[in-house]
């Protein structure tokens, strides 16, 4: 535990702290993580729901987590002020606060770019944990997927039965 921190490593814990921050105050939870092999900043959360559910419904749940998530990050900006979505509030939280240089803002433009909304839609009623505690059988009905930055998300069925 020699090695300082960096600004990245700094901004993954704001970014933690801030995602907590919002779960207290709205409800909105989600964790996050940095994919090593994508370069994405992964921002995850799962709905769970009782049963099967059809496409149009795991949709419309995805969009407003995604809506949440967008408004939490402050993308939404882009549509109201014609703002550029690459300088949302999470790439602040990976620069020095106060005064920054204009290197350290072209670095923040860049960041945002990464930052990927992540969703799981689980069925709640499907999941069993054995009796020693040792295993649990989770299933995932559908994965969402998409870049905060532009405004699009996908939908993908990942179980069948």
């Amino acid at each position: 535990m020699d090695t300082p921190a960096s600004l990245f490593d700094l901004g993954m814990y704001r970014l933690g702290k801030r995602l907590e921050e919002e779960k207290d105050r709205t409800g909105y939870s989600a964790t996050v993580s940095y994919d090593w092999e994508a370069d994405n900043i992964d921002i995850w959360s799962i709905t769970l729901v009782q049963g099967d559910i059809d496409y149009n419904t795991a949709h419309e749940i995805c969009g407003t987590q995604y809506e949440e998530l967008r408004g939490i990050s402050g993308a939404f900006l882009v549509d109201i002020r014609n703002i550029d979505i690459r300088n949302n509030l999470f790439s602040d939280l990976f620069t020095y606060t106060g005064r920054t240089t204009q290197e350290m803002k072209e670095k923040a433009d860049i960041l945002g770019s990464r930052f990927m909304f992540r969703h799981t839609i689980r069925d709640e009623s499907r999941t069993e944990l054995s009796v020693d505690m040792k295993d649990i059988t989770i299933v995932d009905l559908y994965e969402c997927e998409g870049r905060l930055t532009n405004n699009e998300f996908s939908v993908t069925r990942v179980s069948k039965d």
